[in-house]
């Protein structure tokens, strides 16, 4: 039993040194001008990390531009944020008469804007504000 224990012990130290070690890898790999996002790594286009960074409006177009940018898919995110991907398109299209009570949308786009590396209350304020003009 001891062996066991001790066998066991062992692996699960060479597995943790392994997962430890894995970040430092892929940091190495990455060159310059280029930025990593939990689901992607994309190329840095000055011009639009200007654009995002002196947005204050944040609406479902733009939302789809970045994540298009970050080369990221709407699956990954639709696993991660555990949201259906019809709620990614509905929010993309600015569809707002699809979309559930506001309490639940801006949840959804706070866990959005923080997969896509924003700032959550700056984009859900923006968002929020734009998507209760447009049900009027």
């Amino acid at each position: 039993n001891i062996l066991l224990i001790t066998t066991n012990y062992n692996k699960a130290n060479r597995i943790s040194e392994k997962i430890k070690e894995a970040p430092k890898i892929k940091a190495e790999k990455r060159q310059d001008g280029y930025a990593r996002t939990r689901h992607s790594v994309y190329e840095i286009d000055p011009a639009m990390e200007e654009k995002i960074n002196s947005s204050s409006e944040f609406d479902g177009a733009f939302l789809k531009e970045i994540r298009s940018y970050k080369k990221i898919n709407v699956e990954a995110l639709s696993k991660e944020i555990r949201v259906g991907r019809t709620y990614f398109h509905n929010v993309e299209k600015n569809d707002y008469s699809a979309l559930p009570a506001e309490v639940f949308v801006r949840g959804f786009i706070v866990q959005y804007a923080k997969a896509l590396g924003l700032s959550p209350d700056k984009v859900a304020n923006s968002y929020m504000k734009i998507m209760r003009n447009g049900r009027r």
